[in-house]
């Protein structure tokens, strides 16, 4: 094999690639990266048996090839060349890397040895916006749990119903949800995407509003297809909370408020919150005024909100970490708080549109 590429698109491959390359493994060939020169582009594949990324570029291909190269030794070469036009050569097990004056040489693999996620069968794509898939991933994906002995809950929850994406994330705490219209209506689906893979679709699709991603689902996997990559997931088994069943539509105490009021004062208790010593952030709603208290024992926080307040009054606490990262990804300017007249009820954060609803549980004082 023998190509010719500017340094900046081989850097953009081969970083992009090496995302799916497992950090442990107990097959040797994973810890590569799969490099094949044909018909004009170059592409770069890698993956861990689960999750695996697929993009391309175009080259000069002086001669056509397919190897497999340790893919941690490969990216920390690529990145530290100059900028400029880019020459690898193979000869046998040994890849050559040419940039310049410089040369580096280093031990290659023959491509047939490399191990592929299956071949996903591409029909009827869910076809979302970048930036809309992209937001809606941040905006959910913080909510999932992080327990291995909780596959479900380590997952991101996507529902589709004819022209509408749902996306739920919870760890037991809390809940987020944003829903989205779609361009065209699809088939039903429901599926558990793991948490690893939307959280590296959400830093790597660009997020142009222009331009779209195409979505396929099958029974065992999921393919992202955008630009010049494809990204590829196994689903997570089994069936998603029914959590329609842990939402109530009724209330009782409503508060209209400022948001960025809201989350400043709340972020701002959070200079008592400590790992070991995690103190509640006490909501005292009384009438128009909504109180803000947090103790702890290395300091004292409170401030007083302005509020529109329907209902009874109210005193309940909750974690400030959960609220913060609730507020931190609504971008309305005023928000709608939702409450039982029970301390041990959960509080609801949702639009009048039904576009988002965020849901955290009450903790005792």
């Amino acid at each position: 094999m023998k190509i010719k590429c500017e340094k900046s698109a081989l850097s953009s491959c081969v970083n992009m690639a090496a995302k799916a390359v497992p950090r442990e493994t107990t097959l040797s060939i994973l810890e590569s990266i799969l490099i094949e020169a044909k018909d004009g582009k170059v592409s770069f594949t890698a993956n861990d048996s689960d999750f695996g990324i697929y993009t391309f570029m175009e080259a000069e291909i002086v001669e056509e090839g397919k190897i497999a190269i340790d893919a941690k030794k490969f990216c920390e070469i690529v990145n530290k060349l100059q900028d400029g036009e880019i020459t690898i050569v193979t000869e046998g097990a040994e890849a050559r890397i040419l940039c310049g004056k410089a040369k580096n040489k280093i031990p290659c693999r023959s491509g047939e040895d490399y191990t592929y996620l299956p071949e996903i069968e591409k029909n009827s794509p869910i076809v979302v916006s970048q930036f809309t898939l992209k937001e809606m991933i941040k905006k959910t994906v913080f909510a999932t749990g992080n327990l291995e002995s909780n596959k479900i809950m380590s997952g991101l929850h996507m529902v589709v119903n004819n022209d509408r994406m749902e996306l739920t994330g919870l760890d037991g705490h809390r809940i987020a949800i944003r829903k989205s219209p779609l361009r065209d209506s699809h088939d039903a689906v429901d599926i558990i995407i793991p948490g690893k893979t939307v959280s590296e679709i959400s830093k790597i699709v660009p997020g142009d509003d222009e331009q779209e991603v195409f979505i396929y689902v099958t029974n065992n996997y999921i393919v992202f297809e955008f630009n010049n990559t494809v990204i590829t997931s196994r689903l997570i088994e089994g069936k998603y909370f029914d959590v329609n069943k842990m939402i109530n539509a009724d209330y009782e105490i409503e508060i209209k408020l400022n948001k960025r009021e809201l989350y400043t004062s709340v972020d701002a208790s959070m200079v008592y919150y400590k790992e070991g010593n995690k103190k509640p952030i006490i909501f005292n709603i009384e009438g128009e005024n909504l109180h803000l208290e947090l103790n702890s024992q290395d300091g004292k926080y409170d401030n007083d909100l302005d509020i529109e307040h329907t209902g009874p009054d109210l005193r309940i606490c909750f974690d400030p970490k959960y609220i913060v990262d609730a507020l931190k990804f609504i971008d309305d300017d005023e928000i709608y708080m939702q409450l039982m007249n029970n301390v041990k009820m959960p509080l609801y954060i949702r639009d009048k549109e039904d576009t988002y609803t965020y849901v955290v549980l009450p903790i005792n004082s």
